[in-house]
């Protein structure tokens, strides 16, 4: 609803204001909703009630020119005094350098304080690192004073998020002034493992080089004077990397652990792997099933099985636990109409392993179903094609239309 103090005007409602996402008002009105946004109700004078802050009412990032946007955020400051942490969380996720620096030049705090009862979920250091805003992190560090390692309300530092966000330019950034690699987060996540998770393969490997790099140096000087100890290649690490699929990723990892893949180099591939090995490899098959990730999954099945990898694999024997994982990935296939990824997990199921025939009928009924309620008509062909799934079959699951 628009408000203002006369009749209401003419709205065209295909002209759309791409920054508030709403039609464009005539000078002197604004957007109203009811009931209002909870943000409004938490601060009715930061927020209006569709839930914009003063930011995003006054459009300062949209002015034309830098002087423009410092002299009104300037203002804004001047107006909302208590809000300085939240300008320059926006300024960083913006990347606007200028905005940072006048705000701090007029005494904004860089980085949001515990004991100060500060928002530390506003971790402008984290922003600007996960934006790929390198400026920004530099005056941060610099003009601002932030702790390289600084934290926020997840025990995060700025390099994870760095690592996380498709930044390999900040990652060494960071790296080069000391940022630590081995924080793990409350969650018990390092920067290796976010990276790793979302299949980051220069961040993954400039990590793990900086920790030989490290490792060489810390052999050369006094142990009290050693610099950041290194990181390892975690079963945490080398699971996050099958979650993102990239093969190149799993590759790079496994040979850091000792793992080679040209069969003129090692053709027997999985006969060398430790107990801790083995659990960890396991971990990466479980993660990579569920989506399912083929050439990953392949690259580990050898590894664990002991298969060269130019021979098919034969009778598999894997556990419970990772045949529930593959059975669960052929769900996810359907759900997705990925023919491909049920095609290969159906033969690690019930091809290349003899412990669930049994459970065949009942999971192809089940799969069956699933295709039709994802709309996946490829998997729905192939059931009924092959005359494996009972097309009048009943799933007890699925709400009763005719029941009260």
């Amino acid at each position: 609803m628009a408000t203002s103090n006369s009749k209401l005007p003419n709205v065209d409602p295909t002209d759309i204001d791409p920054v508030t996402g709403y039609p464009r008002l005539p000078e002197g009105w604004v957007w109203q909703q009811f009931p209002p946004a909870p943000e409004f109700l938490e601060d009715p004078e930061w927020y209006d009630t569709t839930g914009k802050d003063a930011l995003e009412q006054r459009q300062i990032f949209s002015l034309p020119t830098a002087d423009e946007q410092v002299e009104q955020i300037l203002q804004l400051l001047h107006d909302f005094p208590d809000h300085g942490l939240n300008m320059i969380f926006a300024a960083a996720v913006k990347g606007n350098a200028p905005v940072i620096r006048a705000l701090l030049d007029a005494g904004v705090k860089a980085h949001p304080e515990a004991g100060a009862n500060d928002d530390m979920t506003l971790v402008p250091l984290h922003a600007a690192a996960f934006n790929g805003n390198l400026e920004c992190v530099k005056v941060l560090l610099k003009v601002g004073g932030v702790d390289v390692n600084a934290v926020d309300d997840l025990g995060g530092t700025a390099l994870m998020r760095a690592s996380s966000g498709a930044n390999p330019s900040i990652v060494k950034f960071l790296l080069e002034r000391n940022a630590d690699p081995t924080i793990r987060q409350n969650s018990d996540v390092d920067a290796l493992e976010f990276a790793a998770g979302r299949g980051q393969l220069e961040t993954v490997k400039m990590l793990v080089d900086h920790s030989i790099r490290t490792a060489k140096v810390n052999q050369e000087i006094p142990t009290e004077q050693k610099p950041t100890r290194g990181i390892s290649v975690t079963a945490l690490a080398l699971a996050a990397g099958a979650d993102s699929g990239n093969v190149e990723v799993i590759k790079f990892l496994l040979e850091h652990m000792g793992h080679t893949f040209e069969p003129k180099d090692r053709n027997r591939m999985g006969g060398k792997l430790s107990p801790q090995e083995r659990k960890a490899i396991e971990g990466a098959v479980k993660r990579a099933a569920l989506h399912p990730h083929i050439g990953v999954l392949e690259i580990l099945l050898h590894l664990l099985t002991d298969t060269p990898p130019q021979e098919q694999f034969q009778d598999l024997g894997l556990s419970a636990d990772l045949l529930e994982a593959f059975i669960d990935g052929m769900f996810n296939a359907v759900s997705k109409d990925n023919i491909e990824g049920l095609e290969f997990n159906w033969n690690i199921v019930f091809n290349l392993n003899s412990d669930r025939q049994t459970e065949k009928p009942q999971i192809v009924d089940e799969l069956l179903h699933s295709a039709t309620q994802h709309s996946s008509l490829s998997p729905t062909k192939l059931f009924l094609q092959k005359g494996s799934a009972g097309i009048n079959t009943y799933d007890p699951n699925l709400p009763n239309p005719f029941s009260g």
